[in-house]
């Protein structure tokens, strides 16, 4: 087959497949979604691709391990926000995200150890990032060694100091052991053995600091910090004690809200003179050593944290930019775009797009993204072949909730060429061949082109003075093209052409076939 036949069938076969002219066609792109025509999928900044079955836990909640679809289910997937995790500052001395499948301390201070049956839980268990530490009493915990710490080392004295965390326990049962620490200390010839321990009792959080402050001189000294609200079972929950050295005050807030306070002074009061935390030996840290659950985020601060974050998304917005779309041809106009999105609580999500006919030249911010409301009708100057989508994701202010956007939909008009001429006729004449077809009744029409060979579909013919094939005629209806050898058959074909540029000629015509000669019948 010839390949002036191969590109008529080609352009007839993406004639048949786009719609018409003025009628509208839609394209819908979910979080899986890569076009063939695009060098690239969705581009995610600060947002993840999620199964849908768990995109939306409750408040603090949680789902189950077995509502958790693999990763390479092939369930529908949508894009969220990706929860924020805590970042590590100057006074930070121990930080653990465990995203890993052991976790690790970003600082480098600490070392850990995962023993017995300590496991890691995936990100869709997760409070924050993409895991979490999962305990079950009573085989399984995570030592901390503090190679480092400016706050567990040995022979220590710190200042002000923050212990926070996330926890999901399973059962709240009493007795079970979260965090503990023993070590010993030398006060002049005596030695005073130290603890600090966060334990259940009553479905409550005790936080014991046992000789962890040291009165001026050494000696014995026992601080107890019991929280007033319940825990509940199977949900999320932030824990935070922390310690004001220049007021001696020691504090246990519970979901940012104060459960319990003592002064760490000589008086038991504020006024006293303060009992500044000293370690004497550099003993580990056990995690989990009888309890049951799910731990997130733990950090460890030299510092007052004055308002812990407790927000799931932090605070700031996250972007996801759509793969590039080929409407099919040059001059689309894309009409509208739709999306399917849910904005729980205070949080929302803004839109923009950028079309064009050459994206080989496009940049991040080039061409302008223009901002658009979802359904909402787009100017008419919103043309091109190709087209993109940015969407930026807010969560609430508090960071608690963020949108779920499920997929976005482009609706535009085709604009493909004009079909050819309805009725080409040919007369031949004196080394000449007069060509006559009626009009094409577009609107945008700019003219036509005659295409010549010497064989059926084969339009490369050059003898004409006219020019060689295909010849454009502009705006009227006939030619005569002249130069032609007498004797010789020659094959046409007359395919219009509209205004866009670069020129785009549609589906030939009917092709017809003239001899010329000196003397025609």
């Amino acid at each position: 087959m010839t390949t002036k036949r191969i590109l008529a069938l080609i352009l007839a076969a993406s004639a048949a497949v786009c719609t018409a002219a003025g009628i509208e066609t839609s394209l819908r792109l979910d979080a899986s979604s890569r076009p063939a025509s695009s060098p690239h999928p969705w581009i995610l900044s600060g947002v993840a691709a999620v199964p849908a079955a768990g995109a939306v836990p409750a408040a603090g909640a949680v789902p189950a391990a077995s509502a958790v679809p693999a990763a390479d289910s092939g369930a529908a997937r949508v894009l969220v926000l990706e929860p924020a995790r805590y970042r590590w500052t100057e006074g930070t001395d121990l930080l653990v995200h465990f995203d890993a499948e052991s976790g690790w301390d970003e600082t480098g201070r600490w070392r850990i150890e995962p023993r017995g049956s300590f496991k890691h839980a995936p990100a869709d268990l997760a409070y924050m990032g993409s895991g979490a530490a999962s305990f079950r009493a009573p085989g399984s915990q995570l030592v901390l060694h503090p190679e480092k710490s400016s706050l567990f080392g040995a022979g220590s004295v710190s200042g002000d100091f923050s212990l926070e965390f996330w926890l999901y326990p399973a059962n709240v049962e009493s007795g079970e052991i979260l965090f503990l620490w023993k070590g010993a200390r030398r006060d002049g010839t005596r030695t005073t053995t130290q603890q600090v321990s966060a334990i259940f009792s009553r479905n409550r959080m005790v936080f014991a600091f046992a000789n962890f402050f040291a009165p001026p001189g050494g000696g014995a000294f026992q601080l107890n910090l019991t929280g007033t609200s319940l825990l509940v079972p199977r949900t999320w929950s932030h824990h935070l004690v922390r310690f004001d050295s220049s007021t001696g005050l020691v504090e246990y807030l519970m979901n940012g809200v104060s459960e319990a306070a003592a002064y760490a002074t000589a008086t038991g009061r504020e006024g006293g003179a303060v009992h500044l935390p000293s370690v004497g030996t550099a003993s580990p840290v056990t995690l989990g050593q009888n309890y049951t659950g799910l731990l997130d985020e733990l950090r460890l601060s030299s510092s007052w944290v004055e308002r812990p974050n407790l927000g799931r998304y932090g605070t700031e917005p996250g972007s996801a930019v759509s793969p590039l779309v080929d409407l099919g041809w040059n001059n689309t106009r894309l009409a509208s775009v739709d999306a399917e999105i849910r904005t729980p609580g205070d949080s929302g999500a803004a839109f923009f797009y950028r079309v064009g006919d050459f994206p080989e030249t496009w940049r991040t911010d080039s061409p302008e993204w223009k901002p658009f409301r979802p359904g909402g009708s787009l100017p008419e100057s919103a043309r091109g072949r190709y087209a993109q989508v940015r969407v930026e994701l807010y969560p609430d202010p508090r960071g608690a909730d963020g949108p779920i956007l499920s997929s976005i939909t482009l609706r535009y008009l085709p604009d493909p060429p004009p079909p050819p001429p309805g009725e080409v006729l040919a007369a031949p004449g004196d080394g000449r061949v007069t060509l006559r077809w009626s009009r094409v009744p577009e609107a945008d029409l700019a003219g036509y082109l005659v295409y010549y060979g010497t064989s059926p579909g084969d339009y490369y013919g050059r003898e004409a003075v006219q020019g060689a094939s295909p010849v454009d005629t502009g705006n009227t209806v006939s030619i005569t093209l002249t130069g032609l050898a007498n004797g010789r058959l020659y094959y046409f074909a007359v395919a219009s052409y509209d205004a866009v540029l670069p020129r785009r000629p549609g589906e030939f015509s009917r092709e017809v076939s003239a001899r010329p000669a000196r003397n025609v019948p």
